[in-house]
């Protein structure tokens, strides 16, 4: 189970995402204990990682395997939207390397991930496409017609 497969989530100083899940299974969790002082929270659907948030406990590089192997990924604080640099070290797989701050929450994403879902699910014509899907999924509200 999840909470059996905790002590695999880090392995060799790099956290996994879903070691221990099988590739069809939706599954989310929130604020999960890694080794090296993270808090990790993630979400999955059938097909693919769609929410990543790390938060350290002290400074230190997070060192995270790729989620969405061979796509840029941008990092950036939850908080103020900054963006943080990114190394990438492909020595045994996609590891994603950035300085955290004790504290502050990075977000994880693939680049241009959310402007390719919302141009497809929203009409054309829709200027502030960000504004309205972080609308839509605080308040749960569908938008007017």
């Amino acid at each position: 189970g999840l909470i059996s497969s905790s002590r695999n989530m880090t392995s060799r100083g790099r956290i996994h995402l879903f070691p221990a899940v099988e590739p069809k299974t939706e599954i989310a969790f929130r604020n999960f204990q890694a080794r090296g002082g993270f808090l990790v929270s993630a979400a999955k659907n059938a097909e693919e990682v769609y929410f990543l948030e790390v938060q350290p406990r002290r400074d230190i590089t997070c060192r995270i395997m790729n989620p969405w192997p061979g796509k840029n990924v941008i990092v950036q604080e939850v908080d103020t939207k900054k963006p943080v640099a990114v190394k990438i070290d492909k020595t045994n797989g996609e590891c994603l390397e950035f300085s955290a701050v004790a504290g502050i929450k990075y977000s994880l994403q693939v680049e241009n991930q959310f402007d390719e879902l919302w141009n497809v699910i929203l009409p054309t014509g829709i200027q502030d496409k960000k504004h309205l899907a972080a609308s839509i999924f605080y308040s749960g509200k569908e938008p007017a017609a």
